[in-house]
């Protein structure tokens, strides 16, 4: 195994040492913010900010403390992140999120690096090949993260049941399944990539379950991913023209509702959720819930119900900021900051 020295050269030419100079294209990034963003308009920059002068970590705090999910990107880190990406590089087989207190939690997919390296689910991130992650977006980490399949990155890690360590992860290439099922029908769902509705609803066809047997969906740690491939998940179990889900823009709000009807209707539902079911999976919960077709169990949920937006800019960079917010069926009040509560509180 070999220790890479990546880690500290895409550190520097992520900015992560900050730097002076000036955002280019500030009044692009403005004209942008006032006609998409769905937080910052209304609640505006501090009047101290002048755009025009300040540097990316300056507008990245700026946005940061009205939309937590905002995040600017110069030019040269962003192609640096395609070439990266796009290198077939190595990871280490982790999700990450960031929780409500602001915490990079660690969630390892079973038998990854990661996970045999003996870091474990909730976890907390501090810091890549001796690197602090503080004010990095997920993408920087996710980055610094990956590298040449064998190399090795150092993870900081404080331990959720107490303690700090440090964990060498072997890179390596490997792809970790986003859905798992049982023969008697249980479900986990890991995170909603392209794709998991239709084997969601092939898997079910295949066990031939028998009308009225119940089904457990594990959405434990599940971050979210594709906001539309949840909505489609709990379709299968929903009639044709259910409410999936709300969305709230600067516009005004648009329903988005079942269009066919869902083949797994006739069966009981029990989702299982702690404090890192986020986004999509929050959705799914929500819509379940409000057409009287599931019950919850585990812990309340990530409170995740903001959803983001990439822009390009004219020199390269991009912005991300938040431009919607999902509310559940037949209500004006979302789960953001807040979660939802589970129907049965389970440790």
């Amino acid at each position: 195994m070999k220790a890479s020295k990546l880690g500290a050269g895409v550190a520097l030419a992520l900015g992560l040492c900050g730097t002076a100079l000036a955002v280019p294209h500030s009044q692009d990034i403005m004209s942008l913010l006032w006609q998409q963003s769905y937080l910052i308009r209304d609640k505006g920059l501090p009047s101290a900010f002048d755009p025009a002068a300040a540097s990316a970590a300056e507008l990245n705090a700026a946005l940061v403390g009205i939309d937590p999910y905002a995040h600017y990107t110069d030019a040269k880190t962003f192609a640096l992140l395609k070439r990266l990406n796009a290198g077939g590089d190595a990871g280490v087989g982790m999700d990450l999120i960031i929780d409500r207190d602001k915490r990079v939690r660690c969630i390892p997919f079973a038998h990854s690096p990661a996970d045999d390296s003996g870091i474990e689910y909730r976890d907390r991130l501090l810091s890549i090949d001796g690197t602090r992650v503080d004010g990095m977006s997920l993408e920087e980490m996710a980055t610094l993260i990956r590298g040449k399949e064998g190399t090795e990155v150092v993870l900081g890690i404080e331990k959720a049941r107490g303690g700090t360590a440090t964990y060498p992860v072997e890179r390596l290439k490997g792809r970790y399944d986003d859905f798992e099922g049982s023969r008697d029908g249980n479900v986990r769902i890991y995170r909603f990539s392209p794709g998991v509705a239709k084997r969601l609803e092939g898997r079910f066809q295949v066990l031939g379950l028998k009308p009225g047997q119940r089904i457990f969906i594990d959405l434990r740690g599940n971050t979210g991913g594709n906001l539309e491939e949840g909505a489609r998940c709990a379709g299968l179990f929903l009639p044709r023209g259910e409410i999936l889900y709300r969305l709230k823009t600067r516009d005004g709000i648009k329903e988005v509702r079942n269009e066919r009807d869902g083949p797994m209707q006739g069966h009981p539902l029990i989702i299982l959720t702690d404090d890192l079911t986020a986004s999509a999976s929050e959705l799914m919960i929500a819509a379940l819930r409000a057409a009287g077709r599931a019950g919850a169990y585990g812990s309340a949920t990530a409170g995740k119900g903001y959803v983001q937006d990439v822009f390009n800019l004219p020199d390269g960079a991009v912005i991300k900021f938040t431009t919607a917010e999902m509310l559940p069926p037949g209500s004006d009040e979302g789960w953001q900051g807040k979660g939802l509560q589970p129907d049965v509180i389970q440790n």
